[in-house]
This record gives C-alpha cells, sequence and structure tokens, in this order.
C-alpha cells in the first residue's frame, strides 16, 4: 500500500518545489537518494549543517577563522599545511553514499538515546534488558527516514533494476549522473524508529543472556548499511560470537581467497566488484594487508600476554620475518586468531572500498559486550581497550565523520600501496586554531564593530598576552590571513628581537608599514601581469585602491616628507611613483612653502645634528610624518590590522612611539574606525626577571584613560584536556575517544602549552624513540602507552629541543648557531658571506636542510626561525664565552667581506656587523669611560688590539649618526654612541681627543633628545672640563641651556647664555632700560630699513666660528622666555641683528629679522616698518632654504606682523604653512604656538565657528601629553579657554570636553592665574579677561565687558606689545563704552569710543583697510548714535555693514546688523529694525553662534 502511495505521488508532478518523503532504511539504501549530495557547508537543514550548529554555538567566520579556510593562492606556509588529510577533491559515489550513511547513522543513534530513558519509564524495566536481550528492536524495516525532497523522479523515470533489486553501485552511479540536480535536491531530516518495536515483554527477555547486545545490533545494522545490502551469511553472522560469548575467528570463509573475485550475499544475488580491471590489485592488497596483520596482534592481548621489555616494534619485525620466511598463505592466516576488526576490513575494504574507520566502528561496536547476569566468567564477554562503553561515545565517532568526513570517514586519497604511507604520512597539526573559538570570537566582534562603518567609535586595541608557546602570534596570523583574504583588510606586522645586538627597535615599528608600502607595490604589479591582483577583493578594486593610497600619501606627507620618509622606508618611493609630485592639495609641499621645504629632505637631515634642538625637532619630524602616513592609508578606506608581537622586548622609546601614534589616530575620526592594532607579550617569570614586565611597561596601559580607546585584554592559557583532545583526534585522525587516554597523559606533561605539544609528540614520532607509528596493518596510529607515561620533560621546552638538535647534522648545527646570532630571522645574502666560517662552506644549503626539519621557516630572502623557543634554544647551545667570540668572529667577517656585497645590502651589512661586535662589551657601557681619569676603555669580553678599539670606536660613530640623523632613531644611536665611547682606549681625552670629542657632543645630543637631563648635565660637566677651546665647548653649552629651558629654569638659562656670550666676546647686560632698548633700536632700523630684497639675495654669508656660535647661543632665547624681562629678548633681537649686519648672514638671521620686526612694533608703534622688516626674513628664509626655522619665522611674521598690513584671512592661511612645515621639520612646540594663535584669529576673522571647534579639541588633544600627570603644553590652557569661548558661542555643553580634559572653565582660568604667579608671564592673565570680555560682549553684558578691558589694560602696561586681541580688546571696549553712555546717559563714556575710534580709522588708513574699516565705520556710528547725530549714524551703520561683507568679516556683518536694528527701533523704525535684526540672526546662525542667535529678539 505504501508501495502504490509513492507510486501516486509520483506521477501527480514531474517536478516538486519541496515535499517529505518517508522510506525505510532498507528501500532508501537503494534509492539514488543515498547518493545525492545532502551535505553542504552552507546548508542549514542538513544532518551536517544541524550537528554543526549543535556543536558549536560560533558563528561562521569564527567557524571559518577556526578551522583556516582562508588560504590564498601564493600562500606557501599554507599551502605546506594542505597535507594528505586535508586534500580537496570531489566525492565519488561511494564517498557520497559513506558520508549519507554516516548521517543517518548519527541520526539513529541519537534517536536510540532518546528513547532508552522513555523505554525505562514505560516498561518499568532496566535499559540492561534492552541492552542485553532484545536482538529484534534494530531491523531494517523498523527504521523509516524522513527526505526533505526538492525534487523526485518524474513519472517516466523507472527507477533502475539495480536500485530494486539490491544492484551494484555502478548501476547507482549510471541512474544518479541521469539527473545531477538530484545532488542537489534531498536533505535527511529524520530518522525515526517504529515504537511498537521498542515493546520488551518477558517471552523476549527470556533468552536475553544468549542475545546479542544493543551495540552489536547496532553494529551488524551499520554493516549491512554501510555495505548496501545484508552482506553476512548466516553461518558468518553466527560465527561471530559464540554460546560462550568469546569470538570464534576459525571460518576460513570470511576472508576472500586470492582467486576470489565476489562475495554471495544470503539471497544468492552477486555483488559486482566496482572495479573489475584492478581485481588482481585487491587481491595483492589484500595478501598484503593479511599478511601485515599477522605482525599486529591486537594491542590488548600483547599487553595481558607481558612477554618481554622487548620494544613492540622489534618484537612484530621479528614475527614478521618469521612468516615471510615460513610463506604463509592466506588460507593458513586466517586459521590464526584475527579480531573482529581484521575479519571486516580484510572482507570489505577491498570489495566495497570500506574504509578503515567504519571497520573499526563497526568491530568496536560489535566487541562491546556487557558481563551477564549471572556473572560466571564463562558467561562474560572479554573487551578491547577500544571497545564501546556508552552510546554516547558511538554518537560522538558519528559526529565527527558527518563534521570531518575526510579526516575521519574516508581512506587517504593516495594509499595506492600500503607501503606508501610511512614516506608521505607525517604529523600534522593542521592550521585549526583548536580551542580558541571564544578567542577568534572576541577578535571577530572587534571587526565587525570596525568594519560596520561607523561614523563614530574609539580606537581598538587588543592587548594579547600569555607563555612563550600559547600560540598568539599563530592566533593574530590566521585572523589576519582571513581577513586579509576573506574580508579586504591589510594585514600587517612587526616583530621584535630580544637579542642585544638588535636594538634598532624603532625599525620594528617601521618595518611593518615597509610592508605595507610592498603589499601595494604587489598589487600594482600583480595587476599590470594579469589584469587582477591575488586579493580576493578584485584586481580593478586593487587598482583604485593603490591610487588612492599614492595620492593620499603624497597630499598628506608631501615631496619632502616622501624624500624623507623613504630613508626609513624604502619602498614607499614605488608607492607613490606613479603619482605626480606636484599635485594640487599639497600643503607641505608646494606654492608658498615649496621653496622652504625644499631644502629639507636634501639637505637638513643628511648633514649631522648641529644642536639638541635640532636633534629633537629631527626626531619629532620622523614621528609626525609617520603619524601622518598611518592616517593617510586608513583615510582610504581599507581597515588594517596592526600585529606588532613580542612587545616585552621593546625600549622605552619605541613604546613612547606607538603610544603617539595610537593616540593621534584616537583624536580622528575617520583613522581610528579603519585600524584594529594588536599587541602581543609575554608574560611569564622570565620577562618579568629582566625587568620587562608588560604589566607595567605596555605602552596600551598609558591608553586606558582615553575615552577614544576601547582595550580588549585577552589572555592565553594552555589548552584544557577536552581542548587538547580535539587536536590530538585530528592530528591522529583517529575518534576522541580512542585518543583520550594519550591526550590526558600530554596535558599532564605540557599543562596544555601547543608548542609544548607539538615538540613532545615528535619526540614521540623521532626514529630514536619510536613511542608513536603509524601501523600499516591496522591502518592508524599506534602508541605505546607504557613509553609515553615515563617520557619525561622539563619545565620549559627547552630540553626536548636541545635533544632534537643534537640529532641534527653536525653542519646544519653549526649553520643553526650561526643563524640564530641574528636573531629570529636573517637575510640569506647575510648568511652566504658567512661560508667559510667553523668549516662550514655551504651555510645556505644548510639552513635549507634546517627548513625540511621544521626548524626554519623561508619565507622570499629571509631565513626564520619557527618559533622564538628553537632560536633561544639554538642560541644557547654555545657556551656564554665562546657564543661572545662567535659574535665577534661573525661581525669580524661581515666586515672583511662588505666590499663585495651590491650597494642595496651595504648598509644591512654594516649595522649587523658593528651589533655582533658590540656583544663583546658590558651590557651597560657607561658616559663616565670619557671623564679623562685614565680609565677610559671598559672591559670588554675579548681582547682586541688598540688599532681594532680605534677602528670599532669609529664605527659606532658612525652608525650613531646614521641612526640619528638618517632614522632618528636616537633609541639605536645611543647603543652605538654608548659603545663607541667603551671603545676608546685609555685617556682618549689626550690619545684620540677628535675622535673623543665627537662621541661626546653626539651623544649629549642623544641624551637631550631622550630628555634624560640629568646624566646629560653630568655628561656635559665632562666635555666641559677636558674641552680645549671655548669652540669645543660651544655644543656642551648649547645642551646646558637648553636643558635648563627645558626644565623650566629661565633664569638660570638667561644667565649661563650671558656667561658663555661674555666668553665668546659678546657682553650682554644683566637689565637694560626700556629708553636704552629704544635707542638700539631707532639707530637699527634706519640701516634695516635701507636693505632691498636683492641685496638680501646677495648679502655675504657668516662665516666666522665665533659669531656663529654667538648667533646659535642667542637663538635658543625664544620670546617665551623673557615674558618675565621684556626688554631682554628686544636686547637679544637687536645683538642678533647687529652681528648678521657685520658678519654676513646665518640660518639663525631669519629670525634675527622676524624678531627685531616684532620689536619694532612694540617699542616703536611702528606697524608698517614691523611688517616690511617680517618680509625681509621671509627673503632670508627662502634664500638659505632653512626649513628648520620656518615655523619659527611665520609665528611672528604672520602672528604679529602681516595682520597690520595683509587681510586677517591671508595671514591664517601663512599659519596654516607655517603649521604644515613645522610639522614635518618636527619643530612641535613652536607649530602648537602657531595652531594656538590661528584658531584665536579664526575666531576674530568670523570663520565658521562648528570647524574652528573642532581644530580647537584636536590641538587640545595634542597639547594634553600625560593626562594623569597632568603635563600640558604651555599653551594648553589659553587654547582651552578659546575652545569654551567657542562652545559658549554655539551654546554647546562643556561636558564632553571636561570629561576628557578633566578642567572646567573655572578651573582653567584657576590653572592660568596660577602659571602668572610663578612665572610673571602677563599675556596669560590677559587671555583670562580677554575671554571673558568676548562672552560679556556678544551677550550684551557691557558692564563687565568694561570691567574685563580695564584689568587687561592693567596688565598690559608691563607688555608693551600688540596683538590681534588688543585689537579686538580696544573696538569691544569703545563700543561698550558708547552703548553704556546712551544708557546711563553719561558723556564721558563717550571719550572712550572716540579714542577706540581714532587708532581704527589711522589703522584702516595707514595698515589695512581690509582688517580695520569696518570697524571704524561701526565705532562711528556708535559715536554719532549717542550723540544724536540720527543721519550719520545711518550711513556709518550702512558703511559698516557694507565694509564687513565685502572684507568676509560674517561676525561684525551679523553685529552691525543687530547694532543698526537697534538704532532703528529706538528710532521708531520697528519694521526695518526687526528686518535688520532678523539679518543679524540669519548671519550668527550662518557664523556657528546658535546661542547668539537665539538671543536676538524682535520688537
Amino acid at each position: 500500500e505504501r508501495e502504490r502511495e509513492r507510486e501516486r505521488e509520483r506521477e501527480q508532478s514531474h517536478f516538486s518545489r519541496k515535499m517529505l518523503t518517508t522510506i525505510s532504511l532498507s528501500e532508501w539504501m537503494v534509492s539514488p537518494w543515498a547518493f545525492a549530495l545532502t551535505q553542504h557547508p552552507n546548508n542549514t537543514n542538513d544532518v551536517g549543517g544541524r550537528v554543526s550548529r549543535e556543536s558549536t554555538t560560533w558563528s561562521q567566520q569564527v567557524e571559518d577563522v577556526y578551522n583556516g579556510n582562508h588560504y590564498d593562492e601564493v600562500d606557501v606556509v599554507a599551502e605546506k599545511k594542505k597535507t594528505l588529510y586535508h586534500h580537496h577533491h570531489h566525492p565519488t559515489d561511494n564517498e557520497l553514499y559513506l558520508e549519507n550513511a554516516t548521517s543517518i547513522a548519527f541520526l539513529l543513534v541519537e534517536q536510540i538515546i532518546i528513547l532508552l530513558p522513555i523505554l525505562k519509564e514505560a516498561e518499568k524495566t532496566t535499559v540492561p534488558s534492552l541492552l542485553s536481550g532484545n536482538n529484534n528492536i534494530i531491523q531494517m524495516d523498523n527504521i523509516t527516514i524522513t527526505l526533505d525532497i526538492n525534487r523526485t523522479l518524474s513519472s517516466g523515470d523507472e527507477a533502475p533494476q539495480g536500485l530494486k533489486n539490491g544492484g551494484g553501485k555502478g548501476e547507482v552511479r549510471e541512474t544518479v549522473n541521469k539527473d545531477h540536480n538530484l545532488r542537489e535536491m534531498c536533505k535527511i531530516k529524520s530518522v525515526t524508529i517504529a515504537p511498537e518495536v521498542l515493546h520488551v515483554n518477558q517471552s523476549q527477555q527470556q533468552d536475553q543472556q544468549e542475545q546479542p547486545s544493543i551495540f552489536q545490533s547496532l553494529g551488524l545494522l551499520l554493516l549491512k548499511l554501510y555495505t548496501r545490502q545484508d552482506p553476512l551469511t548466516s553461518d558468518w553472522e553466527t560465527s561471530m560470537y559464540n554460546n560462550d560469548g568469546y569470538y570464534n575467528c576459525e571460518s576460513s570463509s570470511s576472508i576472500v581467497g586470492e582467486d576470489q573475485d565476489a562475495t554471495n550475499n544470503q539471497d544468492g544475488t552477486s555483488i559486482n566488484n566496482s572495479n573489475d580491471d584492478s581485481a588482481e590489485f585487491e587481491s595483492d592488497m589484500l595478501r598484503a594487508l593479511s599478511f601485515l596483520d599477522s605482525e599486529n596482534v591486537e594491542e590488548e592481548e600483547e599487553q595481558e600476554q607481558e612477554q618481554s621489555s622487548i620494544p613492540i616494534k622489534r618484537r612484530h619485525n621479528e614475527q614478521m620475518m618469521k612468516q615471510r620466511h615460513n610463506s604463509y598463505s592466506l588460507t593458513e592466516l586466517s586459521n590464526n586468531n584475527y579480531t573482529i576488526f581484521s575479519r571486516i576490513r580484510n572482507r570489505y575494504l577491498s570489495t566495497l572500498l570500506l574504509p578503515t574507520s567504519v571497520c573499526r566502528l563497526v568491530s568496536d561496536l560489535i566487541d562491546a559486550t556487557t558481563a551477564a547476569t549471572t556473572g560466571s566468567k564463562k558467561n562474560s564477554v572479554r573487551k578491547t581497550k577500544t571497545s564501546f562503553t556508552s552510546l554516547h561515545d558511538v554518537l560522538s565517532d558519528l559526529e565527527q565523520m558527518v563534521m570531518s568526513p575526510t579526516m575521519f570517514l574516508h581512506e587517504l586519497r593516495n594509499n595506492a600501496t600500503p607501503t606508501t604511507l610511512p614516506t608521505t604520512l607525517k604529523l600534522d597539526f593542521g592550521s585549526k586554531l583548536h580551542g580558541r573559538r571564544e578567542e577568534i570570537s572576541q577578535l571577530m566582534d572587534i571587526v565587525d564593530d570596525i568594519s560596520s562603518l561607523r561614523v563614530t567609535g574609539p580606537l581598538e586595541i587588543v592587548s594579547l598576552g600569555g607563555y612563550s608557546g600559547s600560540g598568539k602570534s599563530y592566533l593574530i596570523r590566521q585572523v589576519g590571513r582571513y581577513l586579509s583574504n576573506e574580508r579586504g583588510w591589510i594585514f600587517i606586522q612587526g616583530k621584535f628581537d630580544r637579542l642585544r645586538q638588535n636594538y634598532d627597535a624603532f625599525s620594528v615599528v617601521t618595518s611593518a608599514f615597509e610592508r605595507f608600502c610592498g603589499q601595494i607595490d604587489e598589487m600594482r604589479e600583480n595587476n599590470n601581469n594579469d589584469g587582477k591582483g591575488n586579493n580576493n577583493i578584485g584586481g580593478d578594486d586593487n587598482v583604485e585602491y593603490c591610487s588612492r593610497v599614492s595620492t593620499a600619501v603624497l597630499e598628506a606627507l608631501g615631496r619632502t616628507g616622501v624624500d624623507y620618509l623613504s630613508q626609513i622606508m624604502p619602498s614607499l618611493r614605488r608607492v607613490v611613483n606613479d603619482v605626480d609630485y606636484n599635485i594640487s592639495g599639497d600643503q607641505s609641499g608646494d606654492d608658498s612653502t615649496s621653496a622652504a621645504t625644499g631644502g629639507s629632505s636634501l639637505g637638513g637631515y643628511l648633514h649631522p645634528t648641529q644642536t639638541g634642538d635640532e636633534a629633537l625637532m629631527s626626531q619629532r619630524r620622523c614621528e609626525y610624518l609617520l603619524c601622518a602616513f598611518v592616517e593617510a592609508i586608513l583615510g582610504v578606506g581599507r581597515p588594517l590590522l596592526l600585529f606588532y608581537d613580542d612587545m616585552q622586548w621593546a625600549d622605552a622609546s619605541t613604546l613612547e612611539f606607538l603610544r603617539k601614534l595610537l593616540k593621534h589616530l584616537a583624536d580622528r575620526n575617520k583613522a581610528r574606525k579603519n585600524i584594529m592594532f594588536v599587541e602581543a607579550f609575554r608574560d611569564n617569570i622570565e620577562v618579568k626577571e629582566n625587568g620587562n614586565d608588560p604589566v607595567y611597561n605596555a605602552m596600551t596601559s598609558s591608553m586606558e584613560s582615553y575615552d577614544s580607546v576601547n582595550i580588549t585584554k585577552i589572555k592565553l592559557g594552555g589548552f584544557s584536556k577536552s581542548s587538547l583532545n580535539n587536536i590530538l583526534s585530528s592530528v591522529l585522525c583517529l575518534p576522541r575517544r580512542v585518543t583520550c587516554p594519550l591526550s590526558e597523559m600530554i596535558h599532564q606533561k605540557t599543562m596544555g602549552n601547543i608548542f609544548y605539544v607539538i615538540e613532545f609528540m615528535k619526540t614521540l614520532v623521532c626514529p630514536d624513540n619510536n613511542i608513536l607509528t603509524y601501523s600499516l596493518a591496522k591502518r592508524r596510529w599506534i602508541w605505546d602507552a607504557d613509553s609515553v607515561a615515563v617520557m619525561s620533560i622539563s619545565d620549559s621546552v627547552a630540553d626536548l629541543l636541545v635533544k632534537k638538535l643534537l640529532c641534527v647534522e653536525k653542519a646544519v648545527l653549526k649553520s643553526l648557531i650561526m643563524a640564530s646570532c641574528f636573531g629570529c630571522q636573517v637575510n640569506v645574502s647575510v648568511m652566504e658571506l658567512l661560508n667559510g666560517m667553523e668549516g662550514i662552506d655551504n651555510m645556505v644549503q644548510n639552513l635549507e636542510a634546517a627548513v625540511d626539519e621544521g626548524l626554519l621557516e623561508k619565507a622570499g630572502p629571509l631565513f626564520m626561525f619557527a618559533h622564538d623557543s628553537i632560536q633561544q634554544s639554538v642560541y644557547e647551545l654555545t657556551p656564554t664565552n665562546e657564543l661572545v667570540k662567535l659574535h665577534v668572529d661573525i661581525g669580524l667577517m661581515l666586515i672583511s667581506k662588505s666590499a663585495t656585497v651590491s650597494k642595496g645590502l651595504i648598509e644591512q651589512i654594516f649595522a649587523s656587523a658593528v651589533g655582533h661586535i658590540n656583544m663583546a662589551l658590558p651590557e651597560c657601557p657607561s658616559s663616565s669611560s670619557v671623564d679623562g681619569s685614565g680609565d677610559g676603555g671598559a672591559a670588554s669580553a675579548v681582547e682586541f688590539t688598540s688599532s681594532q678599539h680605534i677602528v670599532f670606536a669609529k664605527l659606532n660613530l658612525k652608525a650613531g649618526q646614521k641612526a640619528a640623523i638618517g632614522k632618528s632613531d636616537f633609541s639605536l644611536a645611543e647603543v652605538h654612541l654608548k659603545a663607541g665611547i667603551s671603545f676608546l682606549p685609555k685617556n682618549s681625552w689626550t690619545d684620540q681627543y677628535e675622535l673623543t670629542l665627537q662621541l661626546s657632543d653626539e651623544y649629549a645630543n642623544v641624551l637631550y633628545v631622550q630628555r634624560n637631563l640629568d646624566e646629560l648635565q653630568s655628561h656635559v660637566a665632562i666635555i666641559l672640563n677636558n674641552a680645549k677651546c671655548m669652540g669645543d665647548k660651544i655644543k656642551a653649552h648649547e645642551f646646558t641651556i637648553s636643558a635648563m629651558l627645558q626644565k623650566g629654569s629661565e633664569h638660570l638659562a638667561l644667565d649661563h647664555a650671558r656667561s658663555v656670550l661674555d666668553s665668546l666676546g659678546f657682553p650682554f647686560p644683566a637689565t637694560v632700560g626700556s629708553e636704552t632698548v629704544k635707542g638700539i633700536v631707532d639707530s637699527l632700523v634706519e640701516t634695516t630699513m635701507a636693505y632691498t630684497p636683492d641685496q638680501l639675495r646677495a648679502f655675504p654669508l657668516m662665516t666666522d666660528k665665533i659669531p656663529l656660535q654667538a648667533m646659535k647661543i642667542m637663538s635658543a632665547i625664544r620670546m617665551q622666555h623673557t615674558f618675565s624681562s621684556p626688554t631682554l629678548f628686544q636686547m637679544l633681537a637687536c645683538q642678533m641683528m647687529q652681528l648678521t649686519i657685520k658678519h654676513g648672514l646665518s640660518v639663525e638671521s631669519a629670525e634675527a629679522f622676524a624678531n627685531f620686526g616684532y620689536c619694532v612694533n612694540a617699542v616703536l608703534l611702528n606697524y608698517g616698518v614691523g611688517y616690511r622688516i617680517g618680509k625681509l626674513a621671509l627673503v632670508i628664509l627662502e634664500r638659505l632654504k632653512a626649513t628648520t626655522r620656518v615655523a619659527r619665522v611665520y609665528f611672528l611674521v604672520y602672528g604679529f606682523l602681516s595682520l597690520w598690513k595683509e587681510p586677517l584671512q591671508a595671514t591664517i592661511e601663512g599659519l596654516q604653512s607655517a603649521i604644515n612645515t613645522g610639522l614635518v621639520e618636527g619643530d612641535k612646540t613652536i607649530t602648537l604656538y602657531n595652531q594656538s594663535i590661528m584658531c584665536r584669529q579664526m575666531i576674530i576673522a568670523g570663520f565658521n565657528l562648528s570647524e574652528t571647534r573642532d581644530k580647537l579639541l584636536r590641538l587640545c588633544w595634542e597639547m594634553m601629553y600625560d593626562k594623569s600627570e597632568h603635563i600640558f603644553s604651555p599653551a594648553f590652557h589659553p587654547t582651552l579657554g578659546d575652545l569654551y569661548v567657542v562652545m559658549y558661542l554655539t551654546g554647546e555643553s562643556t561636558d564632553e570636553v571636561y570629561s576628557i580634559f578633566g578642567i572646567s572653565p573655572e578651573e582653567n582660568e584657576k590653572k592660568l592665574f596660577e602659571r602668572y604667579s610663578a612665572t610673571n608671564n602677563a599675556s596669560v592673565i590677559q587671555l583670562v579677561y580677554y575671554h571673558r570680555m568676548l562672552k560679556s560682549f556678544w551677550f550684551r553684558d557691557y558692564e563687565t565687558v568694561i570691567e574685563c578691558c580695564e584689568k587687561y589694560v592693567t596688565f598690559k602696561t608691563s607688555m608693551k606689545m600688540l596683538r590681534i586681541t588688543d585689537i579686538i580688546h580696544i573696538v569691544f571696549w569703545g563700543l561698550s563704552s558708547l552703548i553704556l553712555s546712551r544708557r546711563r546717559n553719561e558723556k564721558e563714556l563717550i571719550t572712550e569710543g572716540e579714542e577706540a575710534h581714532r587708532k581704527m580709522e589711522f589703522w584702516a588708513k595707514n595698515g589695512s583697510k581690509w582688517n580695520a574699516e569696518n570697524k571704524a565705520f561701526l565705532l562711528e556710528a556708535e559715536i554719532n548714535f549717542a550723540k544724536g547725530n540720527t543721519a550719520k549714524a545711518t550711513t556709518a551703520y550702512e558703511k559698516a555693514i557694507e565694509s564687513a561683507h565685502d572684507h568676509k568679516f560674517i561676525n561684525e556683518e551679523a553685529l552691525a546688523c543687530e547694532l543698526f536694528g537697534i538704532f532703528c527701533i529706538e528710532e521708531g523704525n520697528l519694521y526695518k529694525g526687526n528686518e535688520l535684526l532678523e539679518k543679524a540672526r540669519e548671519l550668527y546662525e550662518m557664523w556657528g553662534a546658535k546661542k547668539k542667535a537665539r538671543s536676538i529678539f524682535y520688537l
């Protein structure tokens, strides 16, 4: 009836969209659905998908990273990992059937587990009665399968006879191939056992002891299922066990004979071999397997026999030789004691391609009998160690087969003959990240947050800690590969080194970005070759991305910046070589600053650093350019994963730069949303003992206080027993229950450290131990459990590695030792230069052999140790005293062969050689070795000749200068300069004076840059005591003055500068009166104004050494250092002008002219002359290409001088140019001042307040050096005051700003008052009243305005200067006085307004009409309004509005409209008055002053 029903369903339609079909298991076995491709990774409704969901709760991307499903085409390492277990292929029909049958078996066992408790409850009987008694509960016809079919066989498709009659799989192949869609259209939904057959009555239980258990019944059923028919004759089936419960293996009919081509079924049908033409081969294979099986008697029997302590392998070999000698036939072998596994395997492995895994599963089920109820040994059944004891274990085995059929179900594809397996099958730990799903999920959650393209969000930092060997690096690299190949990310990394000769830690930072440039170049090259890149995003996208990166980098850095940074990252030049260098928008290298900055990259940094300030600027230049580079590439669009490994070896200066880089990115929304920064470090005792505890030294700890930073801390521990068992199960391709005892022993020894596990497993496989071997007969890995248990392992993996290394060929080991002296990686070309050392001629070939051993990896021109622990173990094989000598020999060998290397490699060879030679020195050479006491030469571990000492000192001097000047890496420079000083011989100040002086001066530079001011002071004292003349002491004096100024000791610095100038013959008075200064300024003005720009372009240069030294000393004293004594700065400016006029131009002369122009304004109030002198300063800059002075000169010219003649908006452009150049040149301090005054002028010039607020907020971020320690730039508090004023006008809440900086407006004013008390700097207190004045004036609190203006003037009496704030102070004081004069009817207040009007009118006529005209008209209008001159007031108001509009002062246009509207209303013209007020409101809105706009009321 069911058959007729299915026939009617087939006749109803040719196609069916979807339907559920239920058939019996026996029917399914002969149906085409048995060969359908049902298990797709993307299908969520099939068995594999359901098992996957039940076995894990992780997302698909987590599983992809976990499984390593992200290899690209060029990943050589990944290709090596694609071993036999992971080889991808299209499944055959037999494999499809096996996979489907396994899915059914899984669901069947799952159903049995569910029903057993129900049966126990329903029948009130015990489970053992079911387990031991009822052989009929699992029968083919009692099991039904529900299929989800999207397409069925049409009525015209006749089921093949072979399927109906149990035909062979060849016929199935033909039918299924008729309609390939069948493979895609069927899913196994469920398996059901008929409930009525589960009823167990007493009659069924009475003979339960003579019935097989449920395990045996299940085993026989699965055997029938997998073989696709009932293959067992009744005799064979009953002979599987006898009445005593012991196996009877004497039936020879169970083994296929030599001439047997087929096996008969119970019903007599023939099961043809699918490969008839290979019958002879299969017979030969079976013969070999049977023969080999005779040598591998079951493990449990061997252990029970306990014959002797002879290793298993030797006993097996002896037995095999004996059997080979006796020439057993297959028939004779069949009479021996074979296991159930052997019988099943020999019968079905070849004829039906039944895999070993299925044979093992079935045999372990049949073996899994339980004790009889009588307890008699005769009625008990023996178990093997692999026998099942629980249905849950069966389910676990089947789950592994379903989830990973290639690994746990199918046979290996290349097992053509058993003898090939030992040479092709090795332990492979694959690419899975076993036990790390939680960590992967954490990382991928961060990735998803970044990839969601949020407008705002924190900078994501991941701090990854763990012991050495815990898999930190591998975890991040796997995630990086996945993101790169599947998500379009860019993955770059750097790795720090522990060896002392590799102190170039800063190069590790830049090496990551050098790799980025290499990837861009590779993308472009791949596109040129084949039109598309290897990246999965595609060739066209890669081309566009490369082009955008090139443009963005050049726009951000400019030509100068690219040239400079290319010295550190050579590949950068290739990134931008396809972009025109003269592109528009390059603010740092074109137009007004191109000439000024053009000499920087080609001149500035190639010359030795002259002063401490210039050295500091060099470091800051490098830092700024790198930050700008990273910001530029992040702004292009693709996210970046930046990974630095082994951060515990990074030095303090490198960590500080990384902190600055992250802070820079955190302040920029567009950049921080496109990067994930990951640091990995060791947190074991070894690192803490060396003083590098990452808990305190990791730079991310200082970032936790930033609101725009989110730090995720992950700690990798050892694997749990369960995770380790999963790993071993995958590696050995054995079920988890089989590997569980082994994994527990290994976990006990390794504590789950994966590196220890791998090395320990390799030790077990090592031929010398042979504890873990692959059995050809059993077709699986086997091990000697007792030997594993007694195998020892130390607290570290070092002993294991040492034992392994000692087994390596001697020449290979020597080559490895020399390679380990270079750290974790070494260039092939460098190793080739060492040929001949230690009698080794084939260095590279030996390292290639180490690659084959898994000790090294090779990537391009680099050999890399597979793990840090390997490098450390190799390195420590050599005793310490011999190791130092080896380093020196390597250094000397490299120097001797340096003349033969290519130009591109010479720098690397040179640096490496010097580093090796320095290993002979003590750990921390001291600068006191050059104190002239006679003990200058530091004791070294290797004896050198006096000439070698001198050579090594010179080499280190050159290396130190190269690091400081060429790379701005002052940490590396410090190492080399210390080493150079240590190599100096005794009495070096006498015997090697010039070399000693040069080393000492350069080392003083480094100390100043690194702010090691205490050591600098003692070091400079040594120089001053030993230098022969004043000229040789001048640099030491410069460092002393600069250090005092950095400490805030301005008075001491000024006194020291005065004493030095006296020594040079240029006496400088301690005090000077203002009248004296005015006389000197007057006399110099006439001389200075006589010079034209052309004359200065031809003016002689300063060549005398003494005046040059005096100019350097005086230029160290700047305006901000002289606020307590204004006349001192004016005298310095005058004296520098006198030296320039008398001795010629120097780079300091541009500053001299700018300073003098400022003094002319302050002393003589002659703004036109001051402006002209300032313009002459720019001519000197252009002539000398003194780009390092641009920011300082522009600060005075555009911040104080040009505004009297040029439009205020133009001065802002000049300040922006100064900022760009100052950042490129590294003059950060003066650049911050430029930014601060530019933002202040933007507020006055009417720039949009929202944009100004953003600039001010970012600037405050830049000025906040350390929030927790309250360390800020000197310009921070004045700038924060400007920010609060802007926010007051916009009406924004200051809570966010307060949360960032922790300083309220009131607290900020308090800080400024405290600073005034400490420094007597009146300008800061003036800014307090200036800010109060602005907020009061714009909201019509004119009484407070006048109070603030009076306070402002009070402090102004001590400072004769005129700034942009002074101008606004005059205008607002005048307007407020005139308005109050009307309100109070106080005519005397009109005088203040008239005075302000005269100043603005004079400025408009004799200075900048653009800046002053509208202000003068507005004051004129208010004066006439106060005096009652209505007509004149109306005309002046209209002119003020027109002038402000024409000159782009939108804020002052709004003010004029507001005051004019009030005038009209008071005069009775309400309509026009309200119209003007509405216009004022609109203009205030356009300006961004929304709060002010809301304060406008109509009458």
